[in-house]
């Protein structure tokens, strides 16, 4: 909405001697008080100041401003100095005085919806399935491709042939086989050793029974 709508500014009397009347003001300045050069006066009412309260037009933007009032100005029941207005915001002229309420109708037609556009009219010609109508929102319909959708061959790969075994396996079975040979090598030479070991023992024994034998004969 554009503020610039609003030209002229409508107060309706709800409170006070002309209760429901109304006033309507398109000047940029309009003046409201006891005194009779006011624009907008009310003579008998001793709680309104000579000139109490001023609204003025600028710019798209209506604005109260109190002129030194004796009992003061209220918009919607809060005292005010200077204020904006808004559509439908209530004035008071004093603590009991007069209320205007203030209607600003340039900016209601602003709020109001704008009108729906009507669909295109039907052709005779046309049967009412092929002609086009508008769908929901404003959108068009996107337009579908008639050319067939041929997909994508993916060539064959090759078979990849297994690496050949490295020679180093093939050659671990002999060396672990040299190994064993090697190791019952060794064991079959350890009893030969102690054989002779013991047959040496027995034959220093037999040597040293004789030699006692000797002796005790010797000394008997």
């Amino acid at each position: 909405m554009s503020e610039s709508l609003v030209e002229r500014v409508v107060l309706l009397h709800v409170e006070g001697p002309r209760s429901g009347e109304v006033d309507s003001f398109c000047q940029p300045t309009v003046m409201i008080g006891r005194a009779p050069d006011c624009h907008l006066v009310f003579p008998t009412e001793r709680g309104v100041s000579g000139h109490h309260a001023v609204i003025r037009l600028q710019d798209g933007i209506v604005e109260l401003e109190d002129t030194r009032s004796t009992n003061g100005t209220f918009v919607n029941d809060v005292r005010v100095d200077r204020c904006a207005l808004k559509h439908e915001d209530t004035i008071r002229l004093g603590s009991i005085g007069p209320l205007l309420r203030i209607e600003l109708p340039d900016r209601e037609r602003a709020h109001m919806p704008l009108a729906p556009t009507p669909p295109p009219p039907m052709r005779a010609d046309i049967p009412a399935t092929q002609q086009a109508m508008p769908p929901a929102g404003g959108q068009l319909p996107r337009s579908r491709s008639t050319t067939p959708h041929t997909p994508l061959e993916t060539p064959a790969l090759a078979p990849v042939a297994p690496p050949p075994p490295p020679r180093v396996a093939a050659a671990a079975p002999a060396a672990a086989k040299a190994a064993g040979g090697a190791a019952k090598a060794g064991m079959g030479a350890a009893p030969s050793a102690t054989a002779w070991a013991i047959l040496a023992g027995v034959a220093l024994l037999e040597i040293g029974v004789c030699a006692v034998w000797i002796l005790m004969k010797l000394s008997g």
